[in-house]
């Protein structure tokens, strides 16, 4: 046997060994790792869930959204504290998330990097696990939907501790791409957390990046802007405000401008109650401090009412936006507005998702 022939035998040979060795270690039982042992785990480097890679930022470990069509997880927002999960697909990083709270009910299998997903539900990234509980209205009372656009950013906080102070129900519209810090992230939870007292909304991922007429003048594209922010921002309903613009899609109604009409029949189409407002409380610029007192503003409210200056009877809409508040002063503002309209035995305030005539939530 010459040199050539030895050689080439021993490099099958080798070849067949390694075939057998890495058929044993596939065959080798995986390792099961409990929720608790896999956040603790130190070589974790990343996970698969149906051939989509998840990269992870640590050592910890968290899962607040699977991909697009995975009922992946369910939730206990009393256990763990904000992790990154990082959803990697074609080099393009996307969805970066954090939860307060992770309830694997499954165990899941680490060796060869998937995690089984069988008999998971998901509490975070459905409009369906909120039940917005019908009302009957009381005819000789107006109700006050109280709103707040554009955060989570400065100001939001303070909104929502006047609120939770004087135990008054209001709905915060926000936008996806403000929720960039873990701070932001825990606002819009915190939001979520207490419903039905305060109610998260959908003001779109974007904003239109202030280009309000490119935005809407490409109806598709605006379109999915807000079904990436309800995705995102896991809005527990369909219920939408258009960026700069007030119009109206309900069950048996859409109002709109030429402009945004386009993007009000594909939201309608599906499914989405697209808001309005009757009064807005208006800002500086570029400071964002309230134009009106609270006097003129309470005095607004009256005349609408009486005038009958709404787009339903006997409901009015407040528009703000969570920065005029930032600001301790105007903070007090907000404070007196909302104590003058408690005063008022006739006005009641209530959340969006009870506003008269919405599609089914």
């Amino acid at each position: 046997m010459n040199c050539f022939q030895m050689n080439k035998n021993c490099f099958f040979y080798t070849f067949f060994l390694l075939i057998v060795f890495t058929s044993c270690i596939k065959s080798k039982k995986k390792k099961v790792i409990t929720p608790t042992k896999l956040i603790v785990a130190k070589n974790i480097d990343s996970i698969k869930v149906d051939s989509i890679d998840f990269k992870l930022d640590s050592t910890n470990f968290n899962i607040d959204s699977a991909k697009k069509n995975i009922d992946s997880l369910k939730f206990d927002f009393d256990t763990i504290k904000p992790t990154y999960l990082f959803y990697q697909k074609n080099d393009l990083i996307k969805n970066l998330i954090d939860s307060r709270k992770i309830d694997i009910s499954t165990s899941l299998f680490m060796g060869d990097s998937y995690v089984s997903t069988t008999n998971l539900r998901s509490n975070n990234d459905s409009t369906n696990n909120y039940i917005s509980n019908s009302i009957l209205y009381d005819t000789s009372k107006t109700y006050i939907y109280l709103t707040f656009d554009d955060g989570p950013q400065n100001g939001t906080k303070a909104c929502i501790d006047v609120c939770k102070k004087l135990e008054t129900k209001a709905t915060f519209f926000m936008v996806g791409e403000h929720a960039s810090s873990p701070f932001l992230k825990e606002i819009v939870q915190f939001i979520k957390g207490n419903y039905p007292n305060l109610l998260l909304a959908n003001h779109s991922t974007t904003h239109a990046n202030g280009k309000y007429h490119f935005f809407y003048e490409h109806e598709n594209f605006a379109a999915e802007d807000f079904y990436l922010a309800q995705k995102t921002l896991h809005v527990p309903f369909k219920i939408i405000r258009l960026p700069g613009n007030t119009s109206w899609v309900l069950q048996n109604k859409l109002r709109a401008n030429g402009l945004t009409k386009p993007v009000c029949k594909l939201l309608d189409s599906a499914g989405y109650n697209v808001i309005g407002w009757d009064i807005e409380w208006n800002f500086t610029r570029p400071h964002s401090n309230p134009v009106e007192s609270v006097e003129r503003m309470v005095k607004k409210i009256e005349y609408a009412i009486e005038n009958n200056n709404l787009n339903t009877k006997k409901h009015l809409v407040i528009l703000t936006h969570d920065r005029m508040f930032q600001k301790s002063n105007y903070t007090d503002s907000l404070f007196k507005f909302i104590s003058i309209l408690k005063e008022n035995s006739k006005y009641i305030f209530e959340t969006l998702d009870h506003y008269p005539g919405l599609k089914p939530l």
